[in-house]
């Protein structure tokens, strides 16, 4: 028994020494572990930062687009540059021949010539003074004319109560049977649309156009286009005014540049805006019919229709004033809206 003892106490040491060396190994395994995990940790993380800053910091692909040139017609930009010039000039009297001397004479010099003043001079106080009474009292017939600013000719004027703005300017009247009626219905004298027309002539600005319409079924008008304000154009169209325009319902037989078989008011406003007015007045009792043959009357939503469409084809849409005599309500109404089809709201005037 005692040659066993040093046996197991020599086995006991080796399996401790054999179990140390284990314990160690384990050890270090699990340290190498560690390391490594740490390691594919931050390698990965360091990936995915070069990932992230890459795709942030990517440049932005270049881009191309095809933008819509609009180009205009050569032809129609030239008439709208030509429409502007002309609109814009202001064609005042020059007076080149001047009286001059070089020493001092025994006799004095001659009169001066009498000049158009007139032709320069729109504004008229007692005019003015009439205009304003007339918007007071809202009633009665007027015209007046007002200057503009800066040594330039202004383009305001007034036509039977109406006080507005514009160059070219357009009188549609319609002096059917209906019409005249009304008028002496209201105490109006027919007549006096015509004075009142030759009086805005009188005060048109020479850098503004004009012309008339007058109608039934049938129209004619003054001039096939728009004139200028000159003293000839004056003269002529007062003369016009006192042999053709028509007071008692029907156009006069053998009136120039009538055009005849009814066409109806939709071909007269068509006619209207084909002269390029920037100003028109419409002179009616608001009933208006399609042509000989019937008595329908034209729906005013047509009539409005057709305004608007008529006013896209100008270069600036028209201001469009009405006068009336003895409107309906439905007539009332839709003069209305006719004034209402510009850029710039005209006004409705009742007498």
């Amino acid at each position: 028994m005692a040659s066993e003892t040093p046996i197991i106490q020599a086995d006991l040491a080796s399996q401790m020494a054999v179990d140390e060396a284990n314990k160690r190994r384990a050890k270090k395994a699990l340290q190498n572990a560690i390391i490594t995990s740490i390691l594919v940790h931050i390698a990965l993380g360091l990936g995915a930062a070069a990932l992230v800053v890459a795709v942030l910091y990517k440049p932005t692909p270049a881009q191309f687009e095809s933008r819509k040139i609009v180009k205009i017609d050569p032809k129609e930009r030239e008439e709208k540059m030509s429409l502007a010039e002309f609109e814009e000039a202001a064609s005042a009297p020059s007076f080149d021949d001047r009286l001059q001397t070089d020493r001092l004479m025994d006799k004095g010099l001659p009169d001066l010539p009498k000049l158009p003043i007139e032709t320069v001079m729109t504004l008229e106080p007692s005019q003015l003074l009439s205009d304003a009474i007339t918007g007071l009292t809202g009633s009665g017939f007027g015209a007046g004319g007002g200057g503009g600013g800066g040594g330039g000719i202004g383009t305001g004027f007034g036509f039977m109560g109406i006080q507005t703005e514009g160059r070219r300017i357009l009188i549609v009247v319609d002096v059917s049977l209906s019409v005249v009626n009304a008028a002496k219905r209201t105490g109006e004298d027919f007549e006096k649309i015509r004075e009142e027309t030759k009086r805005l002539l009188d005060i048109l600005p020479i850098s503004a156009t004009f012309n008339f319409i007058q109608h039934s079924r049938n129209y004619a008008p003054w001039k096939p286009e728009m004139v200028p304000v000159t003293d000839q154009n004056r003269e002529d169209a007062k003369a016009w005014l006192d042999e053709w325009f028509a007071v008692d319902g029907s156009l006069k037989r053998g009136t120039p540049n009538m055009v005849t078989g009814g066409p109806g008011f939709i071909k007269i406003l068509e006619r209207a805006f084909q002269m390029q007015p920037d100003v028109i007045f419409f002179i009616s009792d608001g009933s208006y019919q399609r042509s000989f043959g019937g008595s329908e009357n034209i729906p005013w939503d047509e009539i409005v229709k057709r305004a608007e469409e008529l006013q896209a084809t100008l270069v600036k849409p028209a201001t469009v004033h009405f006068i009336g005599f003895a409107m309906r309500n439905e007539a009332r109404d839709g003069a209305r809206r006719l004034t209402r089809t510009g850029e710039t709201r005209g006004k409705v005037r009742e007498l």
